[in-house]
């Protein structure tokens, strides 16, 4: 993403870009980010954040170093791993690349502008209601960027077989004659 003279990025996800300089997010004049991860991106300079003037809000997540001068305000997370699966349908308009279970970005966005309640703010990419509970604590917290975890593992109860003792006939040996079988002699007629 190219950001000019004042530019806002909110609530997204920067994911696999190549460019020379930035391959993330590039910033000339300045630029605002705010609840955004960047992961995968490459560039001969600056590989998820390139440029001068990128001022963060807040809440966002870098997967390499590169944006560490830059994300530096309350929440934000660099070298973090946001662990994304493919990209692919998720459910949406648009394919989204999901947060797996134990992502960095789960539950770690800023809960002021996902509250913003009938703003796009308030819908992931896909359109998702959030905040959710995506890490199973009890505590509704939007995630960052632009997908909103809604698969918290849960335990499944499991049968264990328990052993029974029922009797069980054994076979025994009996001992059994069988007739042999008998001649008889006729003699003249009876």
């Amino acid at each position: 993403a190219l950001l000019q003279n004042g530019g806002v990025l909110e609530n997204c996800l920067i994911v696999s870009n190549r460019a020379v300089y930035g391959g993330g997010v590039a910033l000339v004049g300045g630029g605002l980010v705010q609840n955004c991860t960047l992961a995968a991106n490459t560039a001969t300079t600056g590989a998820n954040c390139g440029g001068a003037g990128i001022a963060s809000l807040g809440h966002n997540l870098s997967q390499d170093g590169s944006c560490a001068a830059f994300f530096t305000a309350t929440g934000d997370l660099n070298n973090a791993n946001p662990q994304l699966g493919p990209l692919q349908n998720n459910g949406g308009f648009t394919p989204t690349h999901a947060l797996l279970p134990g992502s960095a970005a789960i539950d770690m966005g800023d809960p002021g502008t996902c509250a913003d309640a009938g703003t796009v703010n308030d819908l992931d990419q896909r359109g998702i209601a959030r905040p959710l509970d995506g890490d199973g604590i009890g505590a509704t917290v939007c995630d960052i960027g632009a997908f909103e975890h809604d698969e918290v593992p849960r335990a499944t109860p499991t049968s264990t077989p328990t052993p029974s003792h029922t009797p069980t006939s054994t076979a025994t040996s009996t001992r059994t004659t069988t007739p042999s079988p008998t001649r008889s002699r006729c003699s003249g007629q009876r």
